[in-house]
């Protein structure tokens, strides 16, 4: 073997060295990275895309469409005629993950504070028990309340105009029955272009 081989050779063997360090810690920082993040950052990374996903409920296993935006434990999803509030933690599988995505700056809207601004909104929870429509009436810390009483023509169709409301009535009775959060898989409501 010449000295020019054996050099080209020794540069050969040098440069694999570095290649297999330099991949070698490129995968332990992909893991240390990876290891910081939440299955809700997986998820977020969808926004502004179409998502498929798998729930916990027996009334609907499945559910696609466009993520619009997500709170702190909740996802915003309109799958064309219907518009869905899916609770995080019923989200069992997440179809085709992409790079995860940090929940952005200014939308740290819990499930709860969301739900108080649809406050007479008519709605159908599907729970992990089954389904029960009525108009939220009451929003808990951990719980909501349904009237299903409510026979309104425009029961499904669509959330009242958003404004202040401080309304204080009862929040239970014969006609209303509190879910407990933890119970809801999703919420689900007709969804109604506004025209101008």
């Amino acid at each position: 073997m010449t000295w020019e081989i054996l050099a080209y050779d020794i540069a050969a063997r040098v440069e694999q060295d570095e290649r297999e360090d330099l991949l070698a810690e490129a995968r332990e920082l992909a893991d240390a990275e990876r290891a910081t993040q939440v299955f809700a950052d997986r998820i977020r990374a969808f926004t502004g895309r179409d998502i498929s996903i798998a729930l916990n409920s027996p009334d609907r296993s499945a559910l696609s469409g466009r993520l619009i935006t997500s709170g702190t434990d909740w996802l915003l999803i309109h799958d064309g005629g219907y518009q869905h509030i899916v609770m995080a933690a019923s989200v069992t599988r997440l179809y085709a993950p992409r790079f995860a995505q940090e929940a952005p700056a200014g939308l740290p809207v819990s499930i709860g504070s969301i739900l108080r601004e649809l406050q007479g909104a008519p709605v159908t929870a599907t729970c992990i028990d089954g389904t029960v429509s009525g108009v939220i009436s009451g929003v808990g810390k951990n719980y909501l309340v349904l009237n299903i009483s409510d026979d309104s023509p425009h029961r499904g169709t669509h959330a009242r105009e958003w404004g202040p409301r401080y309304e204080y009535g009862s929040y239970g009775g014969d006609d209303s029955v509190a879910v407990p959060f933890s119970a809801v898989a999703l919420l689900s409501q007709a969804f109604i272009h506004a025209h101008s």
